[in-house]
């Protein structure tokens, strides 16, 4: 797969103090290290999410797409490299007009979970809308494709299933 930041990283390193064991393994071996590689990013002010690719031989960043989407949680991927899913949240004021700020501190609004394309963030599913996640959370992944949808009064089960 080759190193692209050469200068920066040869191997990984994993220290286990307890046994006092030191294992390497070199960069080249971790098979789920992608060629091409993309940065996810998320700003909550300006309520945007946005897909960065890096190229790897000049260490150039590019735009590849810029969501309208406010959210203060995570961007995680779901599923195997040629099906990867962008999972993120996105918030719905209950009062026309009201800002970012109040609108946070009275949790005057509600937020839903996307389903997207990783490469293009494109919406392949989106729940209802619920009750605000706490802040900066995960929507975190389960099993049999299940997420976790964190609130201040318990957690909601999420499941995307094909249309009947």
């Amino acid at each position: 797969l080759g190193n692209p930041y050469p200068a920066y990283l040869s191997k990984i390193r994993c220290v286990r103090p307890a046994i006092h064991t030191v294992t390497e393994i070199a960069y080249n071996e971790i098979p789920f290290i992608e060629k091409k590689l993309m940065i996810y990013s998320a700003d909550m002010g300006r309520g945007k999410v946005a897909g960065i690719t890096i190229d790897q031989a000049t260490g150039e960043l590019k735009t590849k797409f810029v969501l309208d989407n406010a959210t203060s949680g995570f961007q995680p991927l779901y599923g195997p490299k040629n099906k990867r899913v962008l999972v993120i949240s996105n918030f719905k004021s209950n009062v026309p007009g009201l800002s970012l700020l109040p609108m946070l501190a009275t949790q005057n609004y509600q937020e839903q979970v996307t389903w997207r394309e990783a490469s293009t963030g494109r919406i392949l599913a989106e729940s209802d809308f619920f009750e605000p996640m706490g802040l900066n959370n995960l929507i975190t992944p389960g099993f049999g494709g299940r997420a976790y949808y964190l609130t201040n009064k318990g957690f909601i089960v999420l499941q995307v299933l094909p249309k009947p």
